[in-house]
C-alpha cells in the first residue's frame, strides 16, 4: 500500500461508514473529527505514533474501547487508510497552507449551505490534549492562536457561545478564526522544528574530534580527557 497516494473519493466513502457503523464504539470520531485531530497531530510539536493516537480515534474520553474488525486484513486497511489521510493533510499543509481545505460538515439553512466546525475543532483540541506539555512552547508565546478551536472544540467554549448567542460556526468569521489559527500553528512548528534542526546541525559540525586537543586546555587528546 503506498501510504502517500490521496484517498480516492470511494475509499472516503468507505471510510466514512466504517467509522460511523455498529462495529465501532458509540463514542467514535466521525470523519470530521477525525480530520481536525489529524490536522493537529501532523502539524503540531509531536509526532505521536498509531498505537498511542489510534485509541483515542476509537474512544475520544476513555481511549478504552475498540472496533470489531473482520481480519487483520481489514484492520491493516483501516489503518492504512488513517495514514494516508494523515499524510494528506501534512502534503496540503505544506504545499499551500492558504488553500487547505478542511473536512467541515455543512448543512443547508434555508437557502444558504453553512459550514460547521465544532467536530472538527473537537478532534483538533483532542489532540492538543493528548500531546500535552508538548504544545507549551506555543501556548506560552501565543495562547490566543489556539482560542477559536477552543471555542467551538470545548464544552465551555460552546457555554460561552450559548452566553454571548455568537454562533460563529454559522458565519463566514467563525470558519475564517479558526482556519487563520491553524494555518498560524502549522507555521509556528514549522518554523521550531527547522531551528531546532539547524541547531542540531551546528552543534555536530563544531563538535571536538576525539584525537584533537581537548578545548580545555589540558594539552591532551580530547578523548583522553573530557571526552573520556
Amino acid at each position: 500500500m503506498d501510504l502517500n497516494a490521496p484517498l480516492a473519493e470511494s475509499e472516503l466513502q468507505q471510510y466514512e461508514e466504517f467509522l460511523q457503523s455498529e462495529r465501532t464504539p458509540e463514542s467514535c470520531m466521525d470523519i470530521a473529527m477525525v480530520d481536525g485531530f489529524f490536522t493537529a497531530l501532523v502539524s503540531g510539536p509531536g509526532s505521536l505514533g498509531p498505537s498511542h493516537w489510534l485509541r483515542h480515534v476509537w474512544d475520544p474520553e476513555h481511549a478504552a474501547e475498540e472496533p470489531a474488525f473482520d481480519s487483520e486484513d481489514e484492520v491493516h486497511s483501516v489503518v492504512g487508510r488513517f495514514l494516508r489521510h494523515m499524510n494528506g493533510i501534512s502534503d496540503a499543509l505544506r504545499a499551500g497552507p492558504d488553500d487547505f481545505e478542511p473536512m467541515f460538515y455543512e448543512r443547508s439553512n434555508g437557502h444558504e449551505t453553512v459550514r460547521v466546525i465544532d467536530e472538527w475543532c473537537t478532534g483538533y483540541v483532542k489532540a492538543v490534549e493528548i500531546d500535552g506539555p508538548l504544545w507549551k512552547p506555543l501556548i506560552e508565546v501565543r495562547p490566543e492562536l489556539l482560542g477559536p478551536l477552543l471555542l467551538y472544540g470545548t464544552d465551555e467554549g460552546w457555554k460561552r457561545l450559548r452566553k454571548s448567542r455568537r454562533h460563529w460556526p454559522r458565519t463566514t468569521r467563525g470558519v475564517a478564526a479558526v482556519l487563520d489559527s491553524v494555518r498560524i500553528i502549522h507555521e509556528f512548528w514549522t518554523t521550531r522544528r527547522r531551528e531546532e534542526f539547524q541547531r542540531s546541525e551546528t552543534v555536530r559540525a563544531t563538535k571536538t574530534g576525539r584525537n584533537e586537543p581537548c578545548p580545555c586546555g589540558s594539552g591532551k587528546k580530547y578523548k583522553r580527557c573530557h571526552g573520556a
